[in-house]
């Protein structure tokens, strides 16, 4: 009787909690999760941040390739931050991105969905955006229904998070965390460990991260030499504008290599700027916005 009643008092207290925990609109991606795994304690964890926007070639095959294989070998000792703003330029509330609106939208997209999942478990979703022969806001929502936590609910508030002023007020405060980055990033992807960051080694995030992790719970892929994931072929940047110092840029051979259905410039729309980006010696993108 009295356990019966227990539980008819708790109840609607627990529905209370979690829909406190949606609306508040917090965690946002710059307070990550605490996560309560039997590995590696929460102050041991490698704390794996990524600054990138989600129509640059190199932002799109890092996160689908090695970054995803990375978080699902070693998981357990890291934290994963995701920041999709990148090489953006805000000017008051107005936003321009380096591969024109489409990524502005997809950007806010992101944060939006980060918002409401922790980046570990959003990374499936995000990989499968990325990795879409054309990003947009379609393919988005079906990745996010099939690979997010409660996807049709997720992808119902990222949808609504995106067209109203959480959306703006949270692309804002990615832009804030990403312009206060000492040192400040030079291109994307722009990965750091421990706040350090990995500049062009990013491609070896597993590495990396094998290295920094000082704690009792080394998982063993750590100690197993991975296939060499990265051919020189995919490495390359998107440069941010005005950045100090040469920053590496892709070469036409790159490119054309990676992204060879870029001839059809019509079918790829923005994701096409890139391999102007490359063939042009690195103006073709930028001077777009």
């Amino acid at each position: 009787g009295n356990m019966g009643r227990a539980k008819s008092l708790l109840a609607p207290l627990l529905g209370l909690v979690v829909i406190l925990h949606h609306s508040s609109g917090i965690p946002i991606a710059h307070t990550p999760f605490q996560h309560t795994e039997a590995h590696a304690a929460d102050g041991e964890k490698v704390q794996v941040a990524l600054y990138y926007e989600t129509l640059c070639p190199s932002c799109r095959s890092f996160v689908s390739g090695d970054l995803s294989k990375a978080m699902s070998l070693l998981h357990s000792i890291t934290s994963l931050t995701l920041s999709p703003w990148g090489n953006a330029k805000l000017n008051g509330t107005n936003i321009t991105c380096q591969h024109g609106p489409d990524e502005c939208t997809l950007n806010m997209l992101h944060t939006c969905l980060l918002n409401f999942v922790p980046a570990d478990k959003a990374l499936p979703a995000i990989k499968c955006m990325e990795s879409s022969v054309v990003p947009s806001v379609v393919t988005s929502g079906l990745c996010i229904r099939k690979h997010a936590p409660d996807g049709a609910s997720t992808w119902n508030m990222t949808r609504h998070c995106m067209n109203g002023p959480m959306g703006l007020d949270l692309i804002l405060r990615e832009a804030k965390a990403t312009m206060a980055l000492q040192p400040p990033h030079k291109y994307t992807p722009w990965l750091t460990i421990n706040g350090v960051p990995a500049y062009d080694d990013y491609e070896d995030v597993a590495g990396l991260v094998c290295d920094a992790y000082t704690g009792p719970s080394r998982p063993v892929a750590c100690d197993i030499a991975p296939p060499p994931t990265a051919s020189p072929v995919s490495r390359g940047v998107c440069p941010r504008e005005g950045a100090a110092g040469p920053a590496p840029k892709p070469s036409p051979s790159n490119c054309t290599s990676l992204f060879s259905k870029c001839k059809v410039t019509q079918v790829l729309g923005n994701v096409c700027l890139e391999l102007l980006e490359c063939s042009d010696g690195g103006g073709g993108a930028t001077q777009l916005d």
